[in-house]
């Protein structure tokens, strides 16, 4: 076999799945006009904060720090002067049951009080196996059908599959297909639409022309 005799095609696959677990990146934010007054208070919020999550039923081991900063805070009009220090502390949680993202949101802000802050959500599988797999089987039919009908041109036809090469570098992992987004913020919480997440994958398959 030559390299003039194989062809080689990209194919590419997705499947989408609705998302079971969601992430959550929230914290605090304080400033003050001194650098301990300012850690004191966030030290608080934060605690707070974090005492909601788990008062809402989530698990200590699904909560990260995920930031804490300590910085001036500085006045650029007339020249550049501290003004205060702003203190901030974050906190990822995983939450394995979207249902109740509204409620903990609500509730974790409500004892935050001001300094509460919400950063961002991500939805996420928390087993791809069966998508990745159709998306694996999509991903070869592509790859396939594109290989069939370049051969077909040539005046040739496919052969045997002689390398198939499937990795990050030619596009898989997860894309938010359908994402609505936060809604309306209500007094029981938060509405939250968990939408589709497509999980994709490309292969590479070389085949020997006939």
């Amino acid at each position: 076999m030559s390299g003039a005799d194989t062809i080689r095609v990209v194919g590419h696959g997705a499947s989408s799945v609705e998302p079971d677990v969601v992430v959550v990146a929230l914290g605090v934010e304080v400033t003050a006009a001194a650098p301990a007054a300012a850690l004191q208070a966030g030290s608080t919020a934060f605690g707070q904060l974090r005492a909601a999550l788990l008062d809402g039923g989530v698990e200590p081991h699904r909560l990260q720090t995920s930031h804490i900063s300590l910085q001036p805070e500085w006045d650029h009009r007339g020249g550049r002067r501290p003004v205060g220090y702003l203190a901030r502390a974050d906190v990822t949680a995983v939450l394995p049951d979207p249902s109740r993202l509204g409620d903990l949101l609500a509730a974790a802000v409500e004892r935050g009080g001001d300094a509460a802050r919400v950063y961002n959500i991500a939805w996420q599988v928390s087993d791809p196996d069966q998508a990745a797999a159709a998306a694996r089987t999509d991903a070869f039919a592509d790859a396939h059908r594109r290989a069939e009908h370049y051969a077909s041109l040539a005046g040739r036809a496919l052969g045997t599959a002689v390398k198939i090469t499937e990795g990050n570098d030619l596009g898989d992992g997860f894309r938010h297909r359908r994402f609505a987004g936060a809604a309306l913020m209500a007094s029981a919480g938060m509405d939250v639409d968990a939408g589709e997440v497509a999980i994709t994958t490309a292969v590479a398959v070389t085949w020997e022309l006939t």
